[in-house]
């Protein structure tokens, strides 16, 4: 037997006393014929610019989504770092998004999406301001690191190669 590239097994036997030989090839039941095949290529060629606004809009919808919810939990996450103006600013923006989830238009989604990446990275920036200010040493504590870095003595480590 054979198999070729389109998935046709061909199935060859020879008699070995009278020496004739048959043949049976075996197709693939697709229930598609050729010509059926050929009208389906050219009606998704038609198509194919539909197809990418749909795509390009689904993942659109996908990203102000997934934006929304990442919004929503860094305000719950950093509620008391984050001031009521840019709550209520980053807040906005969010409603903004899912009223433009609920249409359609791929552009003016994304367009919201961005309004609210830019929300969102102005509260990230005043939320890691004000935490490093948080983290940052005061002038009266001296952290512990800092002792025996004043007193000039290094202390190496050892190691060894396992």
């Amino acid at each position: 037997f054979d198999i070729d590239a389109n998935g046709l097994v061909k199935v060859s036997a020879t008699d070995k006393a009278t020496g004739k030989q048959q043949h049976v090839s075996i197709q693939p039941s697709s229930g598609l014929t050729d010509t059926e095949v050929e009208r389906l290529r050219k009606e998704a060629e038609v198509h194919a610019g539909e197809d990418a606004k749909k795509r390009a809009t689904a993942e659109a919808r996908n990203q102000g989504d997934t934006l929304a919810y990442s919004a929503e939990k860094m305000l719950r996450e950093n509620e008391a770092l984050v001031t009521p103006e840019q709550k209520a600013k980053v807040e906005a923006a969010i409603a903004s998004v899912r009223e433009a989830l609920a249409g359609e238009d791929g552009d003016l989604i994304k367009e919201r999406a961005d309004a609210l990446s830019q929300a969102m990275q102005e509260v990230g920036n005043a939320v890691y301001t004000k935490q490093a200010e948080a983290n940052a040493p005061g002038t009266g504590s001296d952290p512990a690191g800092s002792a025996a870095g004043a007193s000039g003595d290094t202390i190496e480590g050892e190691f060894r190669e396992v």
